[in-house]
């Protein structure tokens, strides 16, 4: 089974329950993926992805694929 990254809202969490009552609000893409990582990190701590330039994302793409640098 494949694992997906998903944006969801927990509606409700009732005291002694194991699972929450949530919904998908949006899917963000395949768990192994890097886009889908990116975007699950900058959701998370509420950073817009129009705050930086295409030539930043290129390279934090880079990085994440090459965590070495290229060394």
């Amino acid at each position: 089974m494949e694992r997906k990254l998903v944006d969801a809202q927990i509606d409700e969490w009732t005291e002694g329950s194991v699972c929450p009552k949530a919904q998908v609000i949006r899917m963000l893409g395949r768990a192994k993926e890097i886009k889908p990582q990116i975007s699950a990190v900058l959701f998370e701590h509420a950073i817009r992805a129009a705050d930086f330039s295409p030539e930043s994302v290129l390279s934090s793409r880079c990085t994440m694929e090459d965590p070495s640098g290229g060394i």
